[in-house]
């Protein structure tokens, strides 16, 4: 079995979920809410799920099964207190795509993004195996198979453009895995060199001057998703 420890002012321990059946040697990407909803994801290449855990029944409701995916990296997009819901984020490595799920506070699943379909994000990287929203609603990706960062970059004005956040000392592919970051800067684990780099990416808001530029327009069938997305109706198959 694998469980989960919950540290407070006392310990919980919850058994992580059982079905559908995954391998027992991949990870169990785990994240909390604001609001403290625990979700969990994982998947070996056969299948993958997204389970959010129910305080009151003590046990998991699986939000979604996929096949043929392999479901890794677990983050918080975004909190739609307003709606009761929050935007999940993660990639799929057997596909190479970076998914987005929302989900309201009754463990519903409203809606599902794929990303790298709706920016073509696949023309700039080969293995999104780990991404993140910063505060200022940057989507920021790092591409496993040849350890570049990109940020798809938020903008008002109708449009997102895909920039390329310039590392000094250039990795191997397949060196760094596992992103995060915190007002102007971004680390990096980079487990090759037993390392974490840390890297200034943003300078008053801005992408630093010496970012690569690859720009490109949002399609206009897709305006819908500049922002992240609102639960408004039923969700598509990812």
């Amino acid at each position: 079995y694998i469980y989960i420890l919950l540290i407070s002012l006392s310990s919980q321990v919850i058994p992580c979920p059982k079905e559908p059946k995954i391998e027992l040697s991949r990870t169990r990407w785990i994240t909390v809410s604001p609001r403290g909803e625990l979700f969990v994801v994982s998947g070996d290449n056969h299948r993958s799920a997204i389970w959010m855990y129910n305080q009151s029944r003590k046990g998991w409701k699986i939000l979604k099964e996929s096949r043929k995916t392999r479901y890794q990296y677990l983050r918080i997009a975004e909190d739609q207190a307003e709606y009761k819901a929050v935007v999940l984020l993660t990639c799929d490595a057997a596909q190479n795509r970076i998914l987005l799920f929302v989900v309201d506070h009754t463990g519903t699943l409203i809606n599902e993004y794929d990303l790298t379909k709706t920016y073509k994000l696949d023309e700039c990287i080969k293995n999104p195996a780990s991404a993140i929203v910063d505060s200022l609603g940057n989507l920021l990706i790092l591409d496993y198979a040849t350890s570049r960062l990109w940020a798809l970059l938020s903008n008002t004005k109708g449009m997102r453009h895909i920039k390329e956040i310039v590392i000094p000392a250039p990795l191997g592919p397949q060196e760094a895995l596992g992103i995060t970051a915190h007002g102007d800067w971004i680390y990096m684990t980079c487990f090759a060199r037993r390392e974490v780099i840390c890297l200034r990416y943003l300078v008053n808001g801005a992408l630093v001057s010496s970012c690569c530029s690859i720009s490109s327009e949002t399609p206009k069938s897709d305006r819908r998703a500049i922002s992240l997305p609102r639960p408004t109706r039923k969700p598509n198959q990812v």
